[in-house]
């Protein structure tokens, strides 16, 4: 079996089913806090899904744990300075043409290739080895110093090394 890559239609539909989860826990569990938990790229997407104008917010508070807080961030060193850098190849072209022609024919492209052994992703073929551009735009935030001063409630991030 071959390893997935990453894909959505949107960014926007990425959102909205994570705002679709937020509510249907909070219909189940209305008396209860929701923190949402994101790892890397997921906490990337969560940062992202909370700038989003479009959505009612009702999270209480955020963890990012090692968290990917986009390539202008003091974090983005240790993606790149690792004995081996984990993100193996990037189409800067796709980003190029994607973000000048906003069409949805680069959506689909793949862009981001990680870079897992051979053996890893045979032991673990549902592991994401790539993202496509739209997956890419969904969980890399940019001008993250802007974004965080906006959070207005409790945010716990772990960075560290080693």
């Amino acid at each position: 079996m071959k390893a997935k890559e990453a894909h959505a239609p949107s960014a926007d539909r990425l959102f909205e089913d994570l705002y679709q989860f937020i509510l249907f826990f909070k219909n189940l569990y209305p008396k209860v806090k929701i923190f949402l938990a994101g790892h890397s790229s997921g906490a990337g997407f969560i940062i992202n899904y909370r700038t989003s104008e479009k959505f009612p917010k009702y999270e209480a508070g955020y963890f990012f744990i090692a968290p990917y807080l986009g390539p202008k961030s003091k974090t983005f060193y240790h993606y790149k300075n690792n004995d081996k850098n984990f993100i193996k190849k990037t189409r800067p072209l796709i980003y190029i043409l994607g973000s000048i022609f906003s069409s949805s024919f680069f959506t689909h492209y793949k862009s981001v290739f990680f870079n897992y052994s051979k053996d890893l992703l045979k032991k673990f073929p549902l592991i994401v080895d790539s993202y496509t551009y739209i997956m890419s735009m969904a969980t890399t935030p940019y001008e993250i110093e802007a974004i965080l001063k906006k959070i207005d409630i409790p945010v716990f991030v772990c960075i560290g090394k080693d």
